[in-house]
């Protein structure tokens, strides 16, 4: 999203209350019952908007390292967290299809799959290694042939140099 969270609520929360004005014909007392529904209905959408972005920011606090204040330690011990973030981050952190739970929960409103691996793995949030693992094989020799993968890929584009000059 190129827009920050607050004001990207701020927009789509006009652009929802103009639809359902519109929709709910407000401005007639004669569809009032439809115009009740109607409000429920936004005040639903507004307030499940709302959460979503409190989640993922509530992610963010929950996620940090930081331990250099007691605001940062305090955040980190959080146990208030909705059902919605608890559910994700044990999707998680058992490995799971953290796009499939987003689906689920129909949560890519605001922050995505994409979004959401950022964030974890900024924070260098994994989930534990899934057994087996393979045995025997150094970091060393992983890294050379990540290196030799990469240098082959780089086969195949030109240089930035190259790149801009054309």
């Amino acid at each position: 999203m190129a827009k920050s969270p607050a004001l990207h609520l701020v927009q789509t929360s006009l652009e929802s209350f103009i639809d359902t004005f519109v929709a709910g014909n407000f401005w007639q007392q004669r569809q009032f019952a439809f115009a009740n529904a109607a409000q429920q209905q936004f005040n639903a959408l507004i307030s499940n908007r709302f959460e979503r972005v409190r989640d993922y920011i509530v992610a963010h606090y929950k996620l940090s390292n930081r331990v250099d204040s007691a605001y940062w330690q305090a955040n980190s011990t959080n146990r208030h967290l909705s059902e919605s973030l608890l559910q994700l981050l044990d999707v998680w952190y058992r490995g799971g299809d953290l796009a499939n739970e987003i689906n689920r929960q129909q949560l890519d409103s605001h922050f995505g799959a994409t979004s959401w691996h950022c964030l974890l793995a900024g924070y260098q949030v994994f989930p534990a290694l899934r057994e087996p693992q393979p045995s025997g094989v150094s970091d060393a020799l992983i890294d050379l042939q990540i290196a030799e993968l990469f240098s082959g890929c780089r086969l195949n584009f030109p240089t930035q140099h190259q790149w801009l000059a054309s």
